[in-house]
């Protein structure tokens, strides 16, 4: 009898946030005129994670958690797809991370650019989609472009709760000591890791997709950068070391719960409030930190890199049906192949309409400044 998952996810898990922060202390005092520019070795982190959720989309979410009879039958398949599941489960973690780490400065631009962002995919998908006679015009479809039912697009509206908190929580961060933030930390990751993962027995955790849940993780991205515990400021070879052993423990969690049938197991082991996928996301960063990389194409692609989500908006059914249709017609190396072009054809087309994107936004942003220049 096969066993049926149920993983805790909604529709567009595994995301991506927007670019909404002020890199460092050094570049808002202007000290550091090196930091202004992007960091082209988290940009990298960044594009890899990213590419990391469209495989997890192709890989548990379209295909399913294999089971153990599927396991016993094709035991190198199997073990392929739980580790890749594993390497990349945390991405939603470290985007949430990254902007901890940096720091978030509230500017109504950065909002309106994010809404506009969100507003041109949605809408945009949908009217493409109307062309094509793929779904009809409804109060239903306008709503969903609006993100206001409960599982559309959910990280969006986690993140605008977190963006909106940031700068309550950068005074508490700017005017505690370092022994009260560890308290603050400690205290919030023993509650969310008993009723948020053990017991899931609160809805404002939500097994991670959460503001409340990503408020812990920017809190600690903060703490890392600010005060370098020891565990930041060790070579790559410990990083590296202890990411992949995290990424060992959440894949043993995984075939644990595959081979005693125990579906909780397999969900609690791919919760954003597992504390191992939480550690997983930090040390991906620390790992990406240590490289030394300037790339100016790095930049651009990951400078949009955030329409990769956007763009599975009513799309990517598609995207995973023709995964199917791949995994049903070829095998081996040659499958392998086909769903890797898929997957980089997705990105990269996600990519090319966020340009256009940008322009739009560019020369709406700028009418709007000459509009307020010429009224005051």
């Amino acid at each position: 009898m096969e066993v049926e998952y149920n993983l805790y996810m909604t529709d567009y898990q595994h995301i991506t946030p927007p670019r909404l922060y002020r890199v460092t202390s050094a570049e808002s005092i202007g000290k550091d005129q090196q930091s202004k520019r992007r960091q082209s070795n988290v940009e990298l982190l960044r594009i890899v994670a990213m590419l990391g959720v469209v495989v997890l989309h192709i890989n548990f979410e379209t295909f399913g958690v294999p089971t153990k009879n599927i396991m016993e039958a094709a035991p190198v398949s199997g073990i392929m797809r739980v580790l890749l599941e594993a390497i990349f489960i945390g991405a939603t973690n470290v985007f949430v991370i990254i902007s901890g780490y940096f720091g978030i400065r509230f500017r109504v631009k950065s909002l309106l650019n994010l809404l506009f962002q969100c507003a041109f995919f949605f809408f945009g998908i949908w009217i493409f989609m109307m062309s094509l006679g793929k779904v009809p015009f409804s109060l239903d479809n306008i709503a969903r472009c609006l993100m206001l039912p409960h599982e559309t697009a959910w990280f969006v509206k986690c993140y605008l709760g977190l963006y909106i908190l940031a700068p309550v929580l950068n005074r508490f961060i700017d005017s505690c000591n370092k022994k009260e933030f560890i308290t603050v930390l400690i205290s919030f990751y023993v509650l969310q890791s008993i009723y948020g993962w053990m017991a899931n027995a609160t809805n404002y955790f939500s097994s991670g997709y959460s503001a409340y849940s990503f408020v812990g993780l920017y809190l600690l991205g903060r703490y890392v950068n600010i005060h370098k515990p020891s565990f930041a400021l060790q070579k790559n070879t410990f990083n590296i070391l202890i990411f992949t052993l995290l990424t060992i423990g959440i894949a043993a969690m995984i075939f644990a719960g595959i081979y005693c049938g125990n579906p909780g197991l397999v969900g609690r082991s791919l919760a954003y409030s597992n504390p191992l996928v939480i550690a997983q996301a930090v040390f991906a960063l620390l790992i990406f930190l240590n490289f030394r990389l300037s790339s100016s194409v790095i930049n651009w692609i990951a400078a949009s890199c955030f329409a990769v989500f956007l763009g599975h908006f009513m799309i990517f059914k598609y995207i995973q049906n023709a995964a199917v249709r791949i995994s049903e017609s070829y095998s081996g190396l040659l499958m392998i192949g086909l769903l890797t072009a898929l997957v980089i054809l997705f990105f990269s087309v996600c990519i090319l309409v966020d340009k256009i994107r940008l322009l739009a936004w560019n020369n709406l942003s700028n009418g709007l400044t000459q509009f307020h220049k010429s009224q005051s």
